[in-house]
């Protein structure tokens, strides 16, 4: 669980970054828009959720997976 929390702590710290990129180069585009929100979707809602399910929802079997899946879906 270790190298997974540095992961996401790490997606949080380029995301803090991203907008203050694009902004800086003026490369902002409705592509670059929409691919922040697809990364923003992977790294704080679908991640986060398969972290939770391995670590410990597993154990309640579909319970714990749609736990998961609710958890992610939320986000």
């Amino acid at each position: 669980m270790g190298l997974s929390g540095a992961g996401i702590v790490l997606a949080a710290v380029l995301e803090g970054l991203d907008g203050r990129v694009a902004r800086m180069i003026t490369g902002q585009s409705k592509f670059g828009a929409e691919l922040a929100s697809l990364a923003d979707f992977v790294n704080f809602g679908v991640a986060p959720g398969l972290i939770l399910y391995f670590w410990q929802l597993h154990e309640l079997n579909n319970g714990g997976w749609i736990a998961a899946m609710v958890f992610a879906i939320s986000g």
